[in-house]
């Protein structure tokens, strides 16, 4: 896949083939894909891009936002070397620096939470998703709206009142619901919080600053301005 601007160039591979898969088929009929086959590696591929104005290109893993290689890009049409890769491969050729997923000022490879939800990614299971960080049941599917935690089969009923979680709309009886909801509850099962507006993992009722704006929510409030707008907080 390919997108470009004016400043901007992108391309995003898919491993679609399945080495395991090839395998598991020699013997005649069609092997089943699981998330979890080893996919096979692949080289040597070469992509064709239009660069739009002199910039960095950045490759780098969309598992964990890893920068695998950079590259000084000239405009016009330039054919690139993709990195070896084995599940996929993102690039991105901009002026404005190596990516950054979460905003936070840092890149991707200099920060260690990607996602800025309050887990570091060496022990953050989705570590470019902000909504989840666990996983126990090795499954891909994060804790947060995974209705078999233990992968029995039968789908949990962690609050123990007879209705299975993924029938219930709201796990934690907090008033706001779990999903299709506007707001939804960042904190499903946590009856004391549900809503975390600057994203750093703290819900805002034990938050002390929610817009995460350098103000405390008390220091605003004194000042008259709105403690859940980033862009409207007190003159220094």
């Amino acid at each position: 896949y390919g997108l470009r601007s004016a400043r901007r160039a992108a391309v995003y591979l898919h491993h679609y083939g399945c080495a395991q898969c090839a395998k598991g088929s020699q013997g005649g009929g069609a092997a089943k894909h699981r998330w979890d086959h080893d996919r096979g590696r692949v080289a040597d591929l070469k992509v064709t891009v239009d660069v739009p104005i002199s910039a960095r290109g950045y490759w780098y893993n969309p598992a964990n936002a890893d920068i695998v290689a950079s590259f000084d890009a000239r405009p016009g049409k330039v054919t690139l070397t993709v990195p070896p890769f084995a599940i996929d491969m993102a690039m991105l050729i901009t002026d404005q620096g190596p990516p950054d997923i979460d905003g936070d000022g840092k890149a991707n490879h200099l920060d260690d939470d990607d996602d800025n939800d309050g887990v570091v990614d060496a022990r953050d299971a989705f570590p470019l998703e902000r909504e989840e960080w666990c996983d126990v049941d090795g499954d891909r599917i994060g804790d947060n709206l995974d209705a078999d935690l233990d992968s029995d089969g039968a789908a949990d009923d962690l609050n123990k009142n007879g209705v299975a979680d993924n029938a219930e709309p709201d796990w934690d009886g907090d008033g706001f619901k779990n999903a299709d909801a506007i707001p939804w509850d960042a904190f499903p099962r946590d009856p004391k919080e549900w809503r975390d507006t600057d994203g750093d993992g703290v819900g805002d009722n034990a938050d002390q600053d929610d817009d995460g704006d350098g103000f405390s929510d008390e220091e605003e409030a004194a000042a008259g301005t709105d403690p859940l707008r980033a862009e409207n907080f007190p003159a220094k």
